[in-house]
Protein backbone atom coordinates (compact mmCIF):
# COMPACT_ATOMS: atom_id res chain seq x y z
CA UNK A 1 0.00 0.00 0.00
CA UNK A 2 1.46 3.35 -1.01
CA UNK A 3 1.52 6.48 1.14
CA UNK A 4 -1.28 8.16 -0.87
CA UNK A 5 -3.59 5.17 -0.48
CA UNK A 6 -2.76 4.91 3.21
CA UNK A 7 -3.62 8.61 3.75
CA UNK A 8 -6.93 8.21 1.89
CA UNK A 9 -7.80 5.20 4.07
CA UNK A 10 -6.86 7.10 7.23
CA UNK A 11 -9.19 9.92 6.15
CA UNK A 12 -12.03 7.40 5.63
CA UNK A 13 -11.59 6.13 9.19
CA UNK A 14 -11.42 9.71 10.54
CA UNK A 15 -14.66 10.59 8.77
CA UNK A 16 -16.29 7.44 10.14
CA UNK A 17 -15.17 8.20 13.70
CA UNK A 18 -16.44 11.77 13.36
CA UNK A 19 -19.99 10.34 13.06
CA UNK A 20 -19.82 9.35 16.75
CA UNK A 21 -19.57 13.07 17.54
CA UNK A 22 -21.88 14.51 14.87
CA UNK A 23 -24.42 11.63 14.77
CA UNK A 24 -24.71 12.33 11.02
CA UNK A 25 -25.78 8.99 9.51
CA UNK A 26 -25.32 10.31 5.97
CA UNK A 27 -21.55 10.06 6.41
CA UNK A 28 -21.47 6.24 6.87
CA UNK A 29 -23.59 5.87 3.73
CA UNK A 30 -20.69 7.39 1.79
CA UNK A 31 -17.95 5.53 3.66
CA UNK A 32 -19.27 2.03 4.29
CA UNK A 33 -19.73 -0.59 1.58
CA UNK A 34 -23.35 -1.71 1.08
CA UNK A 35 -22.37 -5.31 1.87
CA UNK A 36 -20.00 -4.53 4.77
CA UNK A 37 -19.13 -7.51 6.99
CA UNK A 38 -19.40 -6.97 10.77
CA UNK A 39 -17.86 -9.38 13.29
CA UNK A 40 -18.34 -9.34 17.06
CA UNK A 41 -19.74 -11.25 20.05
CA UNK A 42 -19.17 -14.52 18.23
CA UNK A 43 -21.54 -13.52 15.44
CA UNK A 44 -21.19 -12.10 11.95
CA UNK A 45 -23.68 -9.97 10.05
CA UNK A 46 -23.54 -8.31 6.68
CA UNK A 47 -25.04 -5.06 5.42
CA UNK A 48 -24.69 -1.31 5.85
CA UNK A 49 -27.94 -1.06 7.86
CA UNK A 50 -26.15 -2.72 10.79
CA UNK A 51 -23.54 0.05 10.83
CA UNK A 52 -26.13 2.73 11.59
CA UNK A 53 -26.95 0.94 14.83
CA UNK A 54 -23.33 0.27 15.77
CA UNK A 55 -21.63 2.20 18.53
CA UNK A 56 -18.09 0.94 18.17
CA UNK A 57 -15.50 -0.33 15.76
CA UNK A 58 -11.99 -1.01 17.03
CA UNK A 59 -11.02 -2.87 13.85
CA UNK A 60 -11.83 -1.62 10.36
CA UNK A 61 -10.80 -2.91 6.95
CA UNK A 62 -10.75 -0.21 4.26
CA UNK A 63 -10.57 -1.00 0.54
CA UNK A 64 -10.95 1.53 -2.27
CA UNK A 65 -11.85 4.26 0.24
CA UNK A 66 -14.80 2.24 1.63
CA UNK A 67 -15.05 0.40 4.94
CA UNK A 68 -15.68 -3.25 4.08
CA UNK A 69 -15.22 -5.01 7.45
CA UNK A 70 -15.71 -4.21 11.15
CA UNK A 71 -14.09 -6.36 13.84
CA UNK A 72 -14.92 -6.19 17.54
CA UNK A 73 -17.36 -4.31 19.67
CA UNK A 74 -15.78 -1.93 22.12
CA UNK A 75 -16.55 1.76 22.53
CA UNK A 76 -13.01 3.11 22.17
CA UNK A 77 -14.14 6.74 22.10
CA UNK A 78 -16.19 6.25 25.27
CA UNK A 79 -13.34 4.41 26.93
CA UNK A 80 -10.85 7.19 26.18
CA UNK A 81 -13.35 9.79 27.40
CA UNK A 82 -14.02 7.85 30.58
CA UNK A 83 -10.30 7.67 31.26
CA UNK A 84 -9.99 11.42 30.83
CA UNK A 85 -7.77 11.05 27.79
CA UNK A 86 -9.88 13.25 25.50
CA UNK A 87 -10.12 17.04 25.58
CA UNK A 88 -13.25 18.63 27.05
CA UNK A 89 -13.95 20.48 23.80
CA UNK A 90 -15.07 18.65 20.63
CA UNK A 91 -12.31 17.15 18.54
CA UNK A 92 -11.66 19.08 15.32
CA UNK A 93 -11.34 16.91 12.22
Amino acid sequence: MGDDERERNVEVVRRYLRTFVTKDLAEPAELVAEDVQIYGSGTAVQGRHYVEGAVSSPGLTVLDQRIVQFWGEQDTYGLLGGLGLLPDEPIAF
